[in-house]
């Protein structure tokens, strides 16, 4: 806490300095969606969005997906789009497969959309790994409103984390397929 506390002076310059990869918009509307953000919005902008998509476990051999030769193959072709230039990945990092693509980018610096179940306030901050990669301009994070109203999935309630997550999968869709101008309303430095 202490350390937070005391990089927070540092972390309030990099935002100022560097506007652009650094907002934090309360409420911008996707397509028909309203999220939060915090980072790069011009990757939504990119000309190719590409879903990363993993079940926990394979869906004929049950094995942790992650483990098998089809997570390998996907992970060949993310790595291919994604050195091939102008493609950013979109995922929740859901499952061991998502999370692992997903630190990927965060490592190499790889271009990112990731979307989380928590809210993004006006106080809320990124940990350091996420804020590191806003700022190198790498990471765009969303954070849809009312995730708990798009419904129940497999008669989970709503609210329950996998009809969240399930739901997180879809608005991941919906964004690989948008192409239009997002619309900030509300943005707070």
């Amino acid at each position: 806490m202490i350390a937070y506390v005391n990089d927070n002076p540092r972390r309030a310059l990099l935002r100022r300095r560097f506007p652009d990869v650094m907002q934090r918009c309360l409420h911008v509307t996707i397509g028909q969606r309203d999220y939060g953000a915090f980072g790069n919005l011009f990757l939504l902008r990119w000309a190719r969005k590409l879903q990363v998509q993993c079940h926990r476990r394979h869906p004929v051999s049950r094995l942790p997906y992650e483990t098998t030769d089809d997570y390998a193959r996907q992970h060949d072709e993310w790595m291919a789009a994604l050195l091939n230039g102008q493609t950013v990945l979109v995922t929740p990092g859901i499952s061991r497969g998502e999370q692992l693509m997903k630190n990927e980018c965060l490592e190499k610096g790889y271009p990112l959309i990731h979307l989380q179940k928590e809210p993004i306030g006006p106080y809320w901050k990124p940990e350091r790994r996420r804020f590191e990669a806003c700022l190198q301009g790498h990471l765009l994070i969303l954070a849809p409103w009312n995730i708990d109203t798009m419904g129940e999935v497999s008669g989970a309630p709503a609210d329950s984390d996998y009809s969240r997550f399930h739901n997180l999968n879809i608005l991941a869709a919906e964004i690989c397929a948008f192409y239009g101008e997002a619309s900030i309303q509300k943005t707070f430095n």
